[in-house]
């Protein structure tokens, strides 16, 4: 989340799925609500994993934007977070996309910053990397595996001990074996007040109750 923690902005609250995590900073004021950025996780938060947002999340983020600045963070490439929320343009509705756990950023549908693995780590280093968790995943018994269980992208190395080539239906099966989430450097941040949601609809439910939407 390279370039979230170095925004100049007085308050954040991150919204994602998942009890795991509690409020984390205290004394969070909506007074100033122009100086607020709501950040929302996309997988379990605004729309079902790796589904489509409806249309009515669609329009209450967009209703949203008249109370504070809103924003997506994701651990997915920016294509992924882009097919989620109805195309490439789509991402011109957000004034902040952060795909790649922050290290490929977006300002109003335009690339900004972004960081690449590749000027950090030489191709040996990602190969012994790549060769020790293939090694450890072939250890570990789930109740399926697929294929790609490693995707190289342009900030991360995303690990799937399941597989990217699962179904729909075998990622919601594992869904509830996975403890993992790629947002816990803001979530903690002494700046951010953290809410944890357990569906789309209760994103809505307590975006409502914070900023009388």
């Amino acid at each position: 989340m390279e370039y979230i923690a170095k925004m100049r902005l007085i308050n954040r609250l991150l919204f994602r799925r998942g009890c795991r995590f509690k409020i984390l900073s205290r004394g969070m004021s909506l007074v100033s609500q122009k100086d607020v950025i709501c950040l929302f996780d996309v997988d379990g938060t605004i729309t079902p994993p790796r589904q489509k947002i409806s249309n009515s999340m669609d329009e209450f983020l967009q209703k949203l934007k008249q109370h504070c600045t809103v924003g997506l963070v994701g651990g997915s490439d920016i294509s992924k977070i882009a097919d989620q929320i109805g195309g490439i343009n789509a991402l011109s509705k957000y004034e902040y996309v952060f795909s790649e756990n922050g290290l490929v950023a977006y300002k109003n549908g335009l690339l900004f910053h972004t960081q690449s693995i590749a000027s950090y780590f030489d191709e040996e280093t990602l190969q012994k990397f790549m060769n020790v968790a293939l090694r450890k995943l072939s250890e570990i018994t789930l109740p399926f595996k697929r294929g790609t269980f490693i995707e190289y992208r342009k900030g991360m190395l995303n690990i799937s001990p399941v597989g990217r080539n699962c179904t729909q239906a075998e990622r919601d099966a594992f869904e509830k074996l996975d403890e993992g989430g790629n947002d816990h450097e803001i979530f903690k941040d002494a700046r951010t007040v953290g809410h944890s949601v357990t569906s789309p609809e209760d994103t809505m439910e307590q975006v409502k109750k914070l900023f009388s939407v």
